[in-house]
């Protein structure tokens, strides 16, 4: 007998009232809407008809669901409007009744994909975003990292047509909650406190009390969260290492990354004219405008060369980079020795730098660009570091800033460095002194469109050398900026840093043995 699939708008809202959703931790009815099923579950009107029987059919049930699923498939074994609608019905009935019957969420999630891809073949974007919206919520409710990582791809999937028009903003209120949901479980703080802000102005646009109710529960949450962190990051004036690694988050400064979706995004030229890094510039240049002509002085006072940089020494140190390059290493340690002894800068006594093995480099000038934020986390982060790889016989790590060192000195320090963590500057010329096969590890110059040119300055100086040099992007900035150390902007370069410690530590006991 044919009936109306309209029917069907009553049976997915009649659920079986036996289901207690507060058992599972990670349902809807007890984390909020955008976590479990979604609210807004109800099919679609439409014009297609469905052959089932009877014609009055009892409560919606996953079996009685699969019957219908059947009867659907055999009707039309290529897939129909009416197969994709009844397995988004029995994935949301699946989840549901997540918290009582074992296996439930994987097969919602295998009946999502099959939402998805029959509603592809049929060109029916609002139930294939639906059932992209099923399989994050399934794959959400797997609970664990991997599976949330993969659910954060499909939530934005479905936000693309959710968010198109407020035809749907019950589900873009979803979508919304659910990636808050999964940024915060992975300790992305800034993100689900970003996404619980969309959902609360999504529901408030479409006057759902309840899922206002929502997002504003969940922001209270994630902000008590946030504020833990924070303390925690700031006791003792570090954070804690283990937390770290452990990827719980620890936000800088306040310091919000503005992905709010965890994609890349490519930017328009009209977007990029008022990029970050312009912003920055046009920043700078109005501060510079304001200044007094006595503020001028002092700053070109100090952007003024020092002896340390004058042309002959530019050329001379030009010349050791040559004969390394030529592999005249005696004759360039000849050339350094004359520099260090022609050195009048130098009043100093030779005692007074001690060398390290590891080397941070840090400008110390409130007042200047390019300087560090959260240098003191990153030092922090590197010493625990080396110890954990070699335990009590860590090599030790010194922090220096450049500009209240002499040349001598800093060529000391460098030649005897094997490894130098130091962002982009004038500093880095300091590497034609380096030991042949020491690691840099460098915070670059970086604008709109990706890594700046300037940093080949010194790639291709170290590649002459024998230096090896690590660009790390994500601490990157522009020419205006500071290089500012994030939790997650640090975290590529602290790995980095700890492979190479446990290949020194390898070498070392190879050596022994």
């Amino acid at each position: 007998m044919v009936v109306d699939y309209s029917r069907f708008d009553a049976l997915s809202d009649s659920d079986d009232d036996d289901d207690d959703d507060s058992k599972n931790p990670r349902s809807g009815g007890s984390r909020g809407v955008g976590v479990g099923p979604s609210s807004s579950s109800r099919a679609p009107p439409h014009d297609h008809p469905v052959i089932i029987d009877p014609s009055n059919p009892p409560a919606f049930s996953v079996e009685i669901g699969y019957q219908y699923l059947a009867m659907a498939s055999r009707e039309k074994p290529t897939g129909s409007v009416e197969e994709a609608q009844l397995s988004h019905l029995l994935s949301q009935k699946l989840m549901q009744r997540n918290s009582e019957k074992t296996g439930d969420i994987p097969e919602a999630a295998r009946l999502a994909k099959a939402c998805i891809r029959i509603s592809h073949a049929l060109s029916e974007k609002g139930m294939q975003a639906r059932g992209y919206l099923d399989l994050a919520q399934a794959l959400y409710l797997l609970d664990d990292p991997s599976s949330t990582e993969e659910a954060i791809k499909h939530f934005t999937t479905a936000r693309r047509f959710f968010e198109k028009s407020n035809e749907y903003l019950q589900d873009a209120t979803t979508v919304a909650m659910g990636l808050g949901r999964c940024y915060q479980d992975l300790g992305y703080l800034a993100k689900a406190d970003k996404e619980f802000t969309r959902a609360k102005k999504l529901a408030e646009t479409d006057q759902d009390d309840k899922n206002v109710k929502n997002a504003k529960d969940a922001l209270k949450e994630v902000r008590m969260a946030m504020a833990e962190a924070h303390s925690a990051a700031r006791q003792d004036g570090m954070p804690d290492y283990d937390r770290f690694v452990r990827g719980v988050d620890n936000e800088n400064d306040g310091d919000n990354d503005d992905d709010v979706d965890g994609v890349t995004t490519t930017t328009t030229s009209s977007a990029r004219a008022v990029g970050p890094a312009e912003e920055q510039r046009r920043a700078f240049l109005s501060q510079f405008e304001q200044m007094s002509q006595a503020e001028l002085e002092r700053m070109m006072e100090r952007m003024k060369p020092n002896s340390s940089y004058t042309k002959a020494r530019r050329s001379a140190e030009a010349m050791v980079a040559k004969l390394r390059a030529e592999g005249r290493d005696a004759e360039a340690e000849e050339l350094i020795a004359m520099l260090e002894e022609d050195d009048d800068t130098d009043d100093d006594d030779d005692d007074d730098v001690d060398a390290a093995e590891i080397l941070l480099v840090m400008r110390n000038e409130p007042d200047g660009v390019r300087g560090m934020v959260g240098g003191k986390y990153l030092e922090e982060l590197m010493k625990r570091a080396v110890k954990r790889v070699f335990g009590s016989d860590a090599p030790t790590v010194r922090t220096v800033d450049p500009g209240e060192l002499t040349v001598k000195e800093q060529g000391r320090l460098f030649r005897a460095a094997r490894l130098v963590v130091a962002p982009h500057g004038a500093a880095l010329a300091n590497l034609m002194f380096a030991a042949r096969g020491a690691t840099f590890m460098v915070m670059p110059l970086a604008d709109d469109d990706g890594l700046a040119a300037q940093n080949q300055v010194y790639t291709h100086l170290a590649a002459s050398l024998g230096v090896n040099m690590l660009l790390f992007p994500s601490l990157g900035t522009d020419f205006f900026g500071k290089f500012k150390v994030t939790k997650e902007g640090v975290k590529p370069l602290i790995i980095r840093l700890m492979r190479v410690l446990q290949g020194w530590r390898e070498s070392a006991e190879s050596c022994e043995a």
